[in-house]
């Protein structure tokens, strides 16, 4: 009897090794880490779909947009790399048990402001020349915690809130202009990147509504 449950015992041990080396082999290792390697915008009519900000984008039509449905779009272009982690001492039955569900990658790159301007006085408290930024939501999406659904802040809080890299933002504004009028803008992006530290953009001319 003895013999019996030391031959299960050890048949149990052996299929476990060969289905963990098989999960190795087959899984990964996976990148835990991923940086921006470039950014790109464009200008869009953005319509939100529900609380959930779920957001259905589409094309200004006849260089004319109302106010709440203008946005400024910039989608970055993602890389997953290896970074080397300090090695722990782990259980080795625990550590790989995640082997074929890896968890998602990491950044350590931070944005670091953001700032807006346009070439027409917006209103009396908005003028050209000056970083505008106060004017504008922010929706941010990240593949790897949110997706599909973006997550809305005001700009300069979410600023100041040291954010990490997204994969897209989305920049709304938040009160009509004084008057119907041709509006440029030109955003300005920082970040603590690896391969990229700053960014600009210069939208089109666009009329911009009151309503």
């Amino acid at each position: 009897m003895k013999k019996k449950i030391k031959f299960f015992i050890r048949s149990y041990i052996i299929i476990l090794f060969l289905g963990i080396i098989s999960c190795e082999d087959d899984c990964g290792p996976f990148p835990n880490k991923f940086k921006i390697s470039s950014l790109n915008s464009e200008i869009l009519q953005i319509e939100v779909l529900n609380e959930k900000h779920q957001i259905k984008l589409s094309e200004i039509e006849n260089n004319s947009v109302s106010y709440e449905k203008y946005s400024i779009r910039i989608t970055a272009e993602i890389e997953t790399y290896f970074a080397y982690e300090k090695s722990k001492m782990k259980n080795i039955f625990i550590e790989n048990s995640y082997a074929c569900s890896p968890a998602p990658p990491k950044t350590d790159e931070k944005i670091t402001n953001i700032e807006i301007y346009t070439n027409n006085d917006y209103n009396s408290m908005n003028q050209s020349g000056q970083n505008i930024n106060q004017l504008f939501d922010v929706l941010v999406l990240n593949h790897f915690s949110s997706f599909p659904y973006y997550e809305k802040f005001d700009l300069i809080e979410y600023i100041n809130t040291n954010p990490n890299i997204a994969n897209e933002l989305i920049f709304v504004l938040k009160e009509a202009p004084e008057n119907n009028d041709n509006f440029i803008f030109e955003i300005k992006y920082y970040q603590n990147g690896i391969d990229l530290n700053e960014y600009s953009f210069v939208t089109n001319e666009i009329e911009i509504r009151k309503e």
